[in-house]
């Protein structure tokens, strides 16, 4: 009978694992925006200079 519930434990422990890593790939993403602000804005200055 165990062997029935055992994938139960697993994808609880997946759905944990997703939750915990969910504001790390936000930081991750926010900083990618951000890096790609940077580059657009030089390329405008040197556009213009």
């Amino acid at each position: 009978m165990t062997d029935i519930f055992a994938g139960h434990s697993h994808f609880r422990g997946l759905r944990a694992l997703i939750e915990s890593a969910r504001p790390k790939i936000t930081q991750i993403y926010e900083g990618t925006n951000q890096v790609q602000r940077i580059v657009m804005a030089r390329q405008l200055l040197k556009g213009l200079g």
